[in-house]
């Protein structure tokens, strides 16, 4: 089962709060339907070690400034953490639809949790708010963001050259970079044979974290 989150709330005493909020396939415009709205839809999938800009825009209900901060549950275990799941938006001062100053670029930590988790977003009438701060002038916005592995990414081969025919194993050394993005690699596995998919001989042969290996006998 889901985890229980503590209770955030705003106030519909003034339409402060929150106009967008973006992050990843999340693009969710609104207009203050209630102190605090949790939005099953939309939602987004983030992928381990992927960078992803989380940007939000305000009413501040006339010439005054409101300021947003976010959380995501990173571990899943119900509790927004300062350290590690805290994210300050800024602020935007006499706006009623305005960008805060701060649209944190977040790298999904390799330690998050994989499936689905929560983020909070809060925008509040002169300070930040706190993850269970309830009842103040503002707005609070709940969503569902889905965490993925990371996919892993073909090294590039130099010798053989890649798709190359006619290799021998017994006397040929592979020999590869480490591709050019993404997540670092921890390990590599070695895919060749005699059929088209060249998996007959090895198949996902893992040879770890080296950039040359020989085959030898086989």
């Amino acid at each position: 089962a889901a985890p229980a989150y503590c209770p955030s709330n705003g106030n519909m005493s003034y339409v402060t709060g929150l106009t967008n909020v973006t992050f990843s396939g999340i693009n969710n415009s609104t207009a203050k339907p209630a102190a605090y709205t949790y939005y099953t839809s939309p939602t987004t999938n983030v992928t381990i070690g992927s960078p992803y800009t989380l940007s939000v825009r305000v009413n501040t209900a006339g010439a005054y400034t409101v300021w947003a901060k976010a959380w995501i549950d990173w571990n899943q275990n119900g509790v927004f953490d300062i350290a590690t799941e805290e994210y300050a938006l800024g602020s935007a001062n006499n706006v009623a639809n305005g960008a805060t100053t701060i649209a944190p670029s977040i790298t999904i930590p390799a330690a998050a949790a994989l499936g689905k988790t929560r983020m909070r977003v809060s925008a509040r009438y002169n300070a930040y708010a706190t993850s269970c701060l309830t009842a103040y002038d503002g707005e609070v916005e709940d969503y569902d963001v889905t965490v993925a592995a990371s996919v892993p990414l073909c090294a590039n081969i130099n010798t053989p050259a890649n798709a190359a025919t006619n290799v021998c194993p017994t006397t040929t050394t592979l020999n590869w970079t480490a591709p050019g993005s993404g997540p670092a690699p921890t390990g590599y596995r070695v895919y060749f044979g005699t059929d088209a998919a060249a998996t007959n001989i090895q198949n996902g042969l893992d040879v770890g974290l080296v950039l040359t290996w020989n085959p030898g006998a086989l």
